[in-house]
């Protein structure tokens, strides 16, 4: 808690950009457009939907992702490539701004958790993350 979730806060937007390409940014980021049209479904749960609507109302990337129909992105989310009409910087502001409105309320979103473990893979396997072994943990596996 002290150290995962503050490194998806800072790290997110430098991961996104230097991941755009790769096929598991691709699908997270896509993923994650397509909950945030759902959103703005009136089926939606109202709760998050007022809070997220009220809550950017004046966000002019989000402004432009809504005006992707939804079943381009659900085109985009099996073709596994990213909408044409909307540009990388309004995909990379949403995405940063999205992770850290549902991290603020800790929601439970599988886009969002696919995102945070494909970011603490890379954190782990490129050594910005690490993780802490006691001394008695080879005893203990040994007994057990």
């Amino acid at each position: 808690k002290d150290t995962l979730f503050p490194y998806i806060r800072t790290n997110v937007k430098p991961y996104l950009l230097r991941t755009y390409d790769g096929e598991k940014t691709k699908n997270d980021i896509v993923q994650i457009l397509l909950y945030i049209v759902k959103i703005h479904d009136s089926d939606f749960d109202n709760k998050v939907r007022h809070d997220y609507i009220q809550e950017n109302t004046d966000f002019y990337a989000l402004k432009q992702i809504l005006q992707v129909d939804k079943h381009a992105l659900q085109h985009a989310v099996k073709e596994k490539i990213y909408p044409a009409m909307i540009s990388k910087d309004h995909i990379l502001q949403t995405i940063n701004h999205f992770v850290n409105w549902a991290m603020d309320r800790d929601l439970k979103i599988t886009p969002l958790k696919q995102l945070q473990g494909n970011m603490w893979e890379e954190g782990y396997a490129s050594k910005q993350l690490v993780g802490h072994v006691y001394e008695d943990a080879l005893e203990a596996f040994n007994f057990w």
